[in-house]
C-alpha cells in the first residue's frame, strides 16, 4: 500500500515501505531531496509548506495499460474509476460498483453509479448512466445509455435503450431498440421492436415485431405483433391487436383488432363516435375517415363525410369477376317491378355532423330502398346497410343488374307489341 502525502494543494504518494519510523524520508522531485515533516521547502520555485501525512485505504495500479483509482479490480487493458468498480479484459468501469461483479466478461463500457453492476460474464455491452444495464447478468452486446436504461435485463442480449427508463423492464426480450424517455419501458419478454419517441410502445410486454415512431405511439400494446405505427398516438389504445398500420397523429387511437389499415391524421377514428375498435380487415384513408360503425370489418373508407368527389383518371373500378369464382349462378328476381317501386329523388344535402350542407344531388333514400324491397319482397344484396341504424347507408351501383335486367322485360313487351301490330 502507498500512502499520500498532501502538501498544501500538492499531493505526492510514498510506498509505506519507504518510510521511516519518524517519516522524515526523502522524497527526490527532480534533482532536490524534500524531507518530510513539519517543514518549509522549496522545490523548483514551489513552495511547500505545513506538510501533513494523510493516511488512506484507496490503492493505486497505474501502469501503462492498467488504470485503477479508487478499491476495484483490473484487467488486462482496462480503466477503473470509482469504488469497488471492477471490469474485465479491455473495459471501461467509472462510477460506484460500475460492472462490480464482473467475473469474466470482457470489452464492457460502465459509466455511472452501478452501471453493468451484475454483470458476471456478460460481455461487449455498454452502459451510460445510473443503474443502467444494472442487473445485466450475460446478456452480451446490450446498449443502454440513460438512467435505468435497461435496468431489469438479466441475460437478454441485443437490445438497445437510449433514453431515461427506455427498455426499464426488459428481462428476456432480444434484439429491441427503444430511442425516447420510458420507451418499451413495460417490455418484459417482446422481441425486435422499434420504439423511437417518448413512451413510444410504453405498455408493450410481450408484443413482438412491432414499429412505433411517435409521441405515445401503440402506447398500450401489450401482446399484440406485426404492427407499425407513426405519429402521435397512433395506434394509442390497441392492446392485443395484431398486423396494423396507422400513419398519422392518432391513427386507429382505438383499435384492438387486427388487420387494419389507416393513413392521415384520426384516421380510423374520426372525430371519436364509431372509432374502430373490433373491426378487422378495414382501410381508412384520409382525414378523420372512419368506418360506418366500432365493429365495421373488411370494408374501405376515402376520406371523411365532407368529401364530395371521387377522382380518378377511371370512370369505374375493376373486381373479380370469374365465373370460376362464383357458384349457384341464376337469374335475378329483380327487374322492372322492382325499378318501378324506387323513387329517385332530388335533395340537398344537411348532415347532421356537418360535413356536407346545402349540396345539391340526385339520388336514392336508404329509407325508401327499404320500402321498395318490402313492397316487392326482392331484397337486393348490398343495397341499404344498416350497420351504423343511426346512419343508415346504400350502394346504388348494385342496382345496374336490376336496371339491366327491367330494361330486358321492356325490350321483351316491345318485341311482344311489335308482333301483335304487325300481325
Amino acid at each position: 500500500m502507498a500512502v499520500p502525502y498532501i502538501f498544501a494543494n500538492a499531493t505526492v504518494t510514498i510506498p509505506l515501505s519507504q518510510l521511516d519510523a519518524n517519516f522524515a524520508t526523502a522524497i527526490t522531485l527532480g534533482t532536490t531531496p524534500v524531507y518530510l515533516g513539519n517543514t518549509t521547502t522549496t522545490i523548483n520555485g514551489l513552495t511547500l509548506s505545513n506538510c501533513s501525512l494523510s493516511l488512506t485505504t484507496f490503492a493505486d495500479n497505474i501502469t501503462v495499460n492498467d488504470v485503477t483509482i479508487g478499491e476495484g479490480t483490473a484487467g488486462s487493458g482496462t480503466t477503473i474509476v470509482g469504488y469497488q468498480a471492477n471490469c474485465g479484459a479491455q473495459s471501461v468501469a467509472f462510477g460506484n460498483r460500475a460492472n462490480a461483479s464482473n467475473t469474466s466478461g470482457a470489452n464492457n463500457t460502465a459509466i455511472g453509479s452501478t452501471a453493468l453492476e451484475d454483470n458476471t460474464s456478460g460481455s461487449d455491452n455498454t452502459a451510460l448512466g445510473f443503474s443502467a444495464l444494472t442487473s445485466n447478468t450475460t446478456g452480451g452486446d446490450n446498449v443502454a445509455v440513460g438512467s435505468y436504461a435497461l435496468r431489469a435485463i438479466t441475460t437478454a442480449s441485443l437490445n438497445t435503450a437510449i433514453g431515461n427508463y427506455s427498455l426499464f423492464s426488459n428481462t428476456g426480450g432480444v434484439g429491441n431498440s427503444a430511442i425516447g424517455y420510458q420507451a418499451l419501458y413495460s417490455n418484459a419478454g417482446g422481441s425486435r421492436n422499434v420504439a423511437a419517441g417518448r413512451q413510444a410502445l410504453q405498455q408493450n410486454g410481450s408484443g413482438s415485431d412491432n414499429v412505433s415512431v411517435g409521441y405515445r405511439c401503440l402506447y398500450s400494446n401489450n401482446s399484440g405483433q406485426y404492427n407499425v405505427g407513426v405519429g402521435v398516438d397512433a395506434i394509442y389504445t390497441g392492446i392485443t391487436g395484431s398486423y396494423n398500420v396507422g400513419v398519422g397523429s392518432s391513427t386507429l387511437f382505438l383499435t384492438t383488432s387486427d388487420n387494419n389499415t389507416a393513413l392521415g391524421y384520426a384516421a380510423g377514428y374520426g372525430d371519436g363516435t364509431n372509432a374502430n375498435t373490433t373491426g378487422t380487415n378495414n382501410t381508412f384513408i384520409g382525414y378523420q375517415a372512419k368506418g360506418a360503425s366500432a365493429t365495421a370489418s373488411n370494408a374501405i373508407t376515402l376520406g371523411n363525410s365532407s368529401i364530395i368527389a371521387l377522382r380518378c383518371q377511371v370512370t369505374t373500378i375493376t373486381s373479380l369477376s370469374d365465373a370460376r369464382d362464383k357458384t349457384n349462378i341464376s337469374d335475378i328476381p329483380a327487374g322492372l317491378s322492382f325499378i318501378q317501386a324506387l323513387r329517385p329523388v332530388s335533395f340537398d344535402w344537411n348532415m347532421r355532423d356537418g360535413g356536407k350542407i346545402g349540396i345539391h344531388e340526385f339520388g336514392f333514400i336508404a329509407q325508401d330502398l327499404l320500402l321498395a324491397q318490402n313492397k316487392t319482397g326482392v331484397v337486393v344484396p348490398n343495397l341499404v346497410s344498416e350497420e351504423n341504424p343511426d346512419k343508415l347507408e346504400a350502394s346504388a351501383g348494385t342496382l345496374i343488374p336490376v336496371l339491366v335486367k327491367a330494361i330486358q322485360e321492356l325490350k321483351a313487351e316491345l318485341d311482344l307489341l311489335k308482333s301483335k301490330v304487325g300481325a
